[in-house]
């Protein structure tokens, strides 16, 4: 009986961690929108010198690059709140198919894959300025704080088969 408790409490634990990282999940992915408008909206010039295209499909080019920075934040965003309102109903203790684990898993992996990439990209020099070092550390926070989410979601599950099994 005390080994069920012990489990139990384990159990507490990690629900209510898949509750809080998942809301967490869903705030940085409000935040990966507001950085994408703010950084889009400050650089918007260097970023329409870089298209290079004729002057007659200069707007067109421009409409083009705005709807797809849309379509990846709309992506992202449905992502994320897919993936934190699944770990926080899995948290209340609902069932869950484990297809938003892996997601999350995916998009923490790519984010830090992409930021890394940035980064090192050979031939190009990046200064390490305070806005680059700002967005690493929330970029990196934001992967621990999804991989914490995968890691618990699987412990929740491995504690309701042991409990169920001994009951």
């Amino acid at each position: 009986m005390q080994e069920n408790d012990a489990l139990q409490i384990q159990l507490r634990k990690n629900q209510d961690t898949l509750k809080i990282v998942g809301l967490g999940v869903m705030v940085f992915g409000v935040w990966s929108i507001v950085k994408t408008i703010l950084y889009t909206t400050a650089q918007w010039n260097s970023i329409t010198e870089e298209i290079t295209v004729p002057e007659a499909n200069e707007t067109l080019a421009k409409m083009v690059y705005l709807f797809m920075i849309a379509v990846t934040m709309v992506v992202e965003i449905l992502g994320r709140l897919y993936i934190g309102r699944s770990a926080i109903a899995e948290g209340r203790g609902e069932r869950r198919r484990p297809g938003y684990i892996a997601v999350a898993f995916l998009i923490a992996f790519l984010g830090l894959a992409l930021t890394a990439s940035a980064i090192v990209i050979p031939g190009i020099h990046i200064e390490l300025n305070l806005d680059l070092l700002a967005s690493l550390f929330v970029e990196i926070t934001s992967a621990v704080i999804t991989f914490e989410m995968c890691w618990s979601a699987v412990r929740v599950r491995k504690l309701r088969r042991q409990l169920a099994e001994r009951e």
